[in-house]
């Protein structure tokens, strides 16, 4: 057989997408290649299966009916491909992968307590955001990833509050003492966060007004926790974080918040995947309240390093 006749299943993942998409351009934007390439692959496996896949329409593509055919055969066997090679590699494989998805915080109390109470068992992370994990997850290179509940979080895994996270209030001393009160604060400049979560963004709006009696005007996204010092630094916003009150933070004012602002970390993981290391980590918490709260103060107080290695995804492979 000629390797050209080969179909390359990782390729396949291009097709899919622009399925899903109905759109080559945006496909190739999302499986970072070119449009060109795209459509030279679509072109090159309409020639291989003999059929047309897609009906080229003015404002983007539709399926034809063996492309609809071809799609769901070929998206059960890629499903079917995933599960098989995690299933694998999770039996050559020992210890707990994790994900972190949180960028400002990770709650170190219960992983130590993990440490603790399971010595044998070695703990490896992975620092990324959600889609990236998501991923790792799905191929059975982790366990699970933790997130905060601010965070949207749309992919197909079962997911498991695991303890509260409490926040506080903060911006510069300057502003605090330009506005006197965090109400005038919070009417004068704009909520900086890093939810990409319309509903997070909404909920504090909402808690902001009852709280304070002053909701926000404006939003800002930031894209990293450095961004967000930086601005809040520079007088720019105000900011709600899991960070504790004290001379930590050089001109900025940190006010503990009550629990309406509370936020709560999740872990997301799949049943059909349970590794005995993750059944561990989530006995931890069976038995507890619903939702065990984190002592942010005690912990940002002192620095106590874990002894699991950071590691990536593709260090997996």
């Amino acid at each position: 057989m000629d390797r050209s006749d080969i179909m390359d299943l990782a390729k396949i993942q291009y097709f899919l997408e622009a399925a899903r998409l109905n759109n080559f351009t945006e496909a190739a934007r999302k499986c970072h290649i070119a449009q060109t390439t795209m459509t030279k692959y679509i072109s090159q496996l309409e020639k291989e299966l003999g059929c047309r896949l897609f009906c080229r329409e003015h404002r983007g593509v539709s399926l034809t009916a063996e492309g609809r055919r071809f799609y769901e055969g070929m998206k059960k066997i890629c499903q079917e491909y995933q599960d098989l090679r995690g299933s694998l590699r999770l039996k050559q494989r020992k210890g707990l992968y994790l994900g972190i998805a949180m960028q400002e915080y990770i709650e170190a109390r219960w992983l130590r307590r993990f440490e603790e109470d399971f010595p044998e068992c070695k703990m490896y992370f992975s620092f990324h955001d959600i889609e990236a994990l998501g991923e790792s997850l799905g191929n059975g290179a982790l366990d699970g990833f933790l997130f905060s509940d601010a965070q949207a979080m749309d992919l197909p895994f079962t997911c498991q509050r695991l303890f509260a996270i409490r926040q506080s209030f903060i911006c510069s001393q300057a502003l605090l003492d330009r506005y006197r009160t965090v109400g005038a604060v919070i009417a004068h400049l704009p909520f900086l966060t890093k939810s990409n979560s319309q509903d997070y963004v909404v909920k504090m709006r909402r808690t902001c007004g009852q709280v304070f009696g002053q909701p926000f005007e404006e939003s800002r996204l930031c894209y990293s926790l450095s961004e967000q010092f930086l601005l809040l630094s520079l007088s720019q916003g105000f900011a709600i974080l899991p960070m504790p009150e004290g001379d930590v933070y050089p001109g900025l004012s940190v006010i503990p918040l009550d629990d309406d602002f509370t936020e709560y970390a999740v872990l997301a993981y799949r049943p059909d995947s349970m590794t005995e290391e993750l059944q561990k980590f989530l006995s931890l918490f069976s038995g507890m309240p619903e939702f065990a709260e984190s002592d942010a103060t005690e912990d940002a107080g002192r620095s106590q390093p874990l002894q699991g290695r950071q590691v990536f995804p593709e260090d997996e492979g």
